[in-house]
């Protein structure tokens, strides 16, 4: 599964480099404070926001509209976004938490550390299915239409409850049955788990005809003949235990995505609230193809200046539509340095996704 709130058709790529006038942007139109607003202390969400936000400058204009979608449904349902952030961040920090078999070097290690961790995964699958279900009638956008749709799909009763039979057919409670053949030396090869067959009925044990079959004991205290049979076990396991190694990598990988493009929204609805809690207004802007000349606002106000100030700041109205040369005049500490900051930064902010 997806994500995809960032972008319709792919994940969002946070090691991607940064423009090369990164170190100017964040001097020049003071996003240092722009970023702790969303951040609110969190370190993480202050990261994928500075990612978010510089890397804006190559979105094209179904992008940004995409994005805005999805904000207008962040900011209508902010405790169910959060709340799905939250759950994105438990399953990462009870796989932290974890003494995961990464640190085993055996199959038999390896199966069990995966085994536990996949289950905690489908209990917290199984929550954010559940938010799907109640709150997705009240998304509108594309974006997380798409995903709850996705989660209602894919992640229905009758697969989360498959997948629990699987986990548990795997902890071989019963025994566990592979097969091998002989190679050169008569030495063992191709060793496979196999799935062990339904336990027969009494009547069909009595009158069923009987394949012959060999069986040897080992001794409790053949320590030897125990590591031996341990080794066949973990011959015959070595595949299956990849494949669920591998599953939980996928599942993990899920949650991360999940997180970070939530975290982009969770920073928005921060400097959202930040905002509005002092009568700040805001809207989304329509952005128009490169080379239209289209400059047109009225109130924008420097949103880092509002954030150190506890009281609103005066905005300025402009009509520029068609306007190749625009010149800003006035005296010395007249605010001309922050009526362009005031544009640089929502230029930035509108091409970011957000209002």
């Amino acid at each position: 599964m997806k994500a995809l709130l960032l972008h319709r058709e792919r994940d969002f790529d946070a090691d991607r480099p940064l423009p090369g006038n990164e170190s100017e942007l964040m001097q020049d139109l003071e996003l240092e404070t722009l970023l702790k607003a969303m951040a609110a202390g969190d370190e993480y969400l202050y990261d994928v926001a500075r990612a978010v936000l510089l890397s804006g400058l190559e979105n094209d204009i179904d992008t940004i509209r995409y994005r805005q979608a999805a904000l207008r449904d962040a900011i209508a349902n902010p405790d169910v976004v959060r709340d799905l952030y939250g759950l994105a961040m438990e399953a990462i920090e009870q796989k932290r938490k974890q003494r995961l078999g990464i640190f085993s070097h055996t199959p038999s290690g390896i199966l069990n550390s995966a085994i536990s961790l996949i289950h905690m995964f489908t209990g917290v699958l199984r929550k954010i299915r559940d938010v799907a279900q109640e709150h997705g009638g009240g998304f509108r956008s594309e974006a997380f239409t798409a995903l709850f749709a996705t989660l209602r799909e894919e992640l229905s009763d009758d697969y989360l409850a498959a997948v629990q039979d699987v986990l548990k057919e795997l902890q071989f409670h019963s025994g566990i049955v592979i097969s091998a053949e002989l190679g050169m030396g008569n030495e063992g090869k191709d060793y496979r788990l196999r799935k062990p067959k339904k336990a027969r009925g009494f009547m069909q044990q009595i009158f069923s005809a009987r394949r012959p079959s060999y069986s040897f004991s080992i001794h409790p205290r053949d320590q030897a003949g125990m590591r031996a049979l341990w080794e066949l076990r973990d011959r015959g396991t070595n595949l299956a235990v990849n494949a669920l190694a591998q599953s939980a990598d996928h599942i993990l990988s899920f949650f991360q995505m999940l997180r970070m493009e939530l975290a982009f929204y969770v920073g928005a609805l921060n400097l959202y609230d930040r905002l509005t809690a002092k009568g700040e207004p805001i809207c989304f802007p329509e952005p128009f193809p490169v080379g239209a000349r289209r400059l047109q606002f009225t109130g924008m106000y420097d949103v880092c200046l509002s954030l150190h100030m506890s009281e609103r700041v005066v905005g300025n109205t402009v009509n520029a539509d068609g306007k190749g040369l625009i010149m800003i005049t006035g005296a010395n500490q007249g605010g001309k340095s922050t009526f362009l900051r005031s544009v640089g930064v929502a230029q930035l902010m509108m091409q970011a996704g957000l209002f």
